[in-house]
C-alpha cells in the first residue's frame, strides 16, 4: 500500500470534507469495527452510539447487507478512477454488519462527530437498491441533518469540490432539491 496524500488544511473555510491529516494505505478497504476501535456502534436498549473514526478521507458507511453482488457493483462505480486520481484514494468505507441499518437520524443524535467530518456518506438500501446507486449525504456540520444524494459514480466530484471549496454542501442540498434530492452534475 501507499501512503495516501496529505489533505490540505480547511481552517479557512469550514470542515467541508472528513477530516484533515495523513492516514497511511490508499483504496478502499472495508473496515472491520473490531480491527478499527475508534469506529464503534454500541447498541443500547434506546439507540445506538455512534463514534465515526478520524480520516483523512471521506467517511462512508455501507448501511445494506442484502444483496452482495449489487455491492459489489455499487463498490466498483464508488472507486472508479478519474484522471490521475487513485482508484477510491477519496473514501474511506466502513463495512461492517454492525452498521446495519444506521439512519441519518442515529448518526445526527449521537452529537459524537467532534468536528473530524463535515459530512458522510451512507451507502443504504435506496444506494444498493436504485438503478443510479444514489449514495446519501449528510451534513453533520453546517446545517447537521441536511441530507441529498448522489449517483455513486459522481461523487468523487461532488467530493472534490467539498474538498476544495468550490461548492459547500449547502450548494450541492439546495441543487438536488428540484431533481429528488438527487444531485446531478451539469
Amino acid at each position: 500500500m501507499t501512503n495516501e496524500q496529505e489533505r490540505p488544511d480547511d481552517s479557512e473555510g469550514g470542515s467541508h470534507h472528513a477530516a484533515a491529516g495523513n492516514q497511511s494505505g490508499a483504496g478502499v478497504e472495508p473496515t472491520s469495527v473490531a480491527d478499527q476501535s475508534p469506529a464503534t456502534v454500541t447498541p443500547s436498549t434506546s439507540e445506538r452510539v455512534i463514534l465515526l473514526p478520524p480520516t483523512a478521507r471521506s467517511l462512508a458507511i455501507r448501511t445494506d447487507f442484502s444483496d452482495q453482488a449489487t455491492w459489489n457493483k455499487l463498490r466498483l462505480a464508488l472507486v472508479a478512477v478519474n484522471d490521475d486520481e487513485e482508484p477510491g484514494s477519496f473514501l474511506h468505507i466502513l463495512e461492517d454488519p454492525v452498521y446495519h441499518d444506521l439512519t441519518a437520524a442515529e448518526i445526527v443524535s449521537s452529537g459524537r462527530n467532534d468536528g473530524d467530518h463535515g459530512y458522510v456518506i451512507l451507502l443504504d438500501r435506496e444506494s444498493m437498491t436504485c438503478p443510479e446507486h444514489p449514495v446519501l449525504l449528510l451534513d453533520l456540520d453546517e446545517e447537521p441533518s441536511r441530507t441529498f444524494r448522489v449517483a455513486a459514480p459522481h461523487l468523487s466530484t461532488v467530493e472534490a469540490n467539498l474538498l476544495l471549496a468550490n461548492m459547500d454542501f449547502a450548494d450541492f442540498a439546495d441543487a438536488a432539491e428540484g431533481s429528488d434530492g438527487v444531485y446531478w452534475p451539469e
